[in-house]
């Protein structure tokens, strides 16, 4: 299983790929409340958006469709590779290790993942 996470503060966990967000400081003076975004497989995902608190919850929406999760999916992906490579552009790393750091986050839309694969069985069969 890969689990990878875009985070706004520094941290680490176990066996997690975690991109830290170099514009974090304005983001979240933009936004004062707390996002939990999650996508699982491609298969499913959930975006909420709660209070500075985490006790109340301003908007939030879950579903298990496929197309919508395989759509949202590519997108935080795409959003991980790209502050990845703000960060790599901030700390002077050069062509070669910006372009493996691509590489490696790109590894994650794998056409293995249960949601691709779930999407593509269904509309392979006809409309």
């Amino acid at each position: 299983m890969k689990v990878a996470l875009e985070l706004y503060a520094p941290a680490t966990i176990d066996g997690v790929e975690i991109v830290l967000q170099p514009r974090a400081p304005a983001v979240l003076a933009r936004w004062p409340g707390q996002w939990m975004n999650l996508v699982v497989d491609g298969q499913e995902h959930l975006l909420a958006y709660l209070t500075s608190d985490g006790k109340e919850v301003h908007q939030a929406i879950w579903t298990s469709s496929a197309y919508l999760s395989w759509v949202y999916h590519s997108g935080a992906i795409a959003e991980l590779i790209l502050a990845a490579i703000q960060k790599g552009i901030d700390d002077g790393r050069d062509t070669a290790q910006l372009r493996e750091e691509i590489t490696r986050l790109r590894d994650l839309t794998l056409s293995e993942a249960p949601g691709y694969k779930r999407l593509t069985r269904r509309f392979s069969q006809g409309d």
